[in-house]
């Protein structure tokens, strides 16, 4: 490790300073962030009744597991309030099943797979739902409702500054209540 060492709070501060006692942990924030900190609420778009879902994945097979099973969730229950959008990480780990049941999805015109920049994709939602992405909290500095999915099979370590939800009770109308 280096002798100075930037993380992004306390609790990771307090998680790995014990491994690393010779090393100075700093609070920080990452580029990725850096160009919304001269944001202010009136440089976000109010919201729509026909801006989508955004639903986005990780790395990880067991996130992407979870955020999945949102989805076919929520087309499960019938015709969704608002379109779905699902934002793959470039390096997402999706078992071939899944893949091929989302592109089935796609091309039935019940989901869109995104192809959007990540800023067009955030901005055009009316909420973020993941479960351990940066994309949550880049989607709440531009202003977005942000939701959370929890999994009893899996741990969640994402943001706590939102929205924790249950993935099994998931519905479009526990979707509308956190828009």
């Amino acid at each position: 490790m280096p002798k100075k060492f930037a993380v992004f709070s306390d609790k990771e501060k307090i998680l790995l300073q014990p491994f690393y006692q010779t090393t100075e942990f700093s609070i920080g924030c990452g580029p990725r962030f850096s160009h919304w900190k001269d944001r202010k609420v009136t440089d976000l778009k109010e919201v729509k009744p026909i801006d989508p879902i955004l639903f986005v994945s990780s790395v990880p097979l067991w996130d992407n597991e979870v955020v999945l099973w949102g989805v076919r969730k929520i087309l499960e229950l019938g015709t969704p309030l608002r379109p779905i959008v699902v934002r793959l990480h470039p390096l997402a780990v999706v078992r071939s099943r899944m893949r091929r049941w989302l592109k089935q999805a796609a091309q039935k015109g019940f989901l869109t797979i995104s192809t959007a920049s990540l800023q067009e994709d955030i901005l055009q939602s009316a909420i973020v739902i993941g479960m351990n992405s940066t994309v949550l909290e880049e989607g709440a500095a531009m202003g977005r409702a942000i939701l959370v999915l929890q999994s009893d099979d899996y741990l969640s370590f994402a943001t706590p500054i939102v929205a924790h939800f249950p993935v099994a009770k998931l519905t479009p109308h526990s979707i509308e209540e956190c828009i």
